[in-house]
């Protein structure tokens, strides 16, 4: 039975092997008529710019995490206290103190941000309302955000 078993098992082991690859298929760009490969290929790094990674809003966060966390190392370049701080040191270090803690922007808002927020709001109403609902209350909210 065992026998059996590996001798029908061998071509399917191999079905890889005997197949014919699949042609490559091209797109034609509209911009200068260059060929796009298009699907798996070798050149195809799996991802487009500005459309993969962290969020913008997620990299500024942790940036400001960063930035938080060495204010006391620049209290002390500018107090003089840190040892081989020099009289420029000391002013760069002001000047990025009051640069990030006198913020000019009253109300400064991140439109990246916004957009993430507002497709995460969108999706939830997607997964919790009738698809005749969201389509309904989708068309009611677009000219909203078309406006101006």
């Amino acid at each position: 039975m065992r026998a059996m078993m590996d001798e029908s098992a061998a071509p399917d082991d191999n079905r890889d092997q005997n197949r014919e690859p699949e042609p490559a298929r091209f797109a034609v760009s509209p911009v200068n008529g260059a060929r796009i490969p298009l699907g798996a290929h070798p050149q195809n790094t799996g991802g487009k710019p500005g459309r993969s990674g962290p969020l913008p809003s997620k990299v500024r966060e942790a940036c400001r995490r960063a930035f938080a966390a060495r204010v006391p190392l620049l209290k002390k370049i500018a107090d003089g206290t840190l040892v081989g701080a020099s009289t420029a040191d000391r002013i760069r270090a002001l000047d990025v103190l009051a640069r990030y803690g006198l913020d000019s922007r009253t109300q400064g808002v991140d439109v990246a941000d916004v957009c993430a927020r507002l497709a995460a709001t969108l999706e939830v109403l997607r997964r919790h309302l009738p698809p005749a609902e969201y389509e309904r209350l989708l068309g009611e909210i677009r000219p909203i955000w078309r406006a101006g």
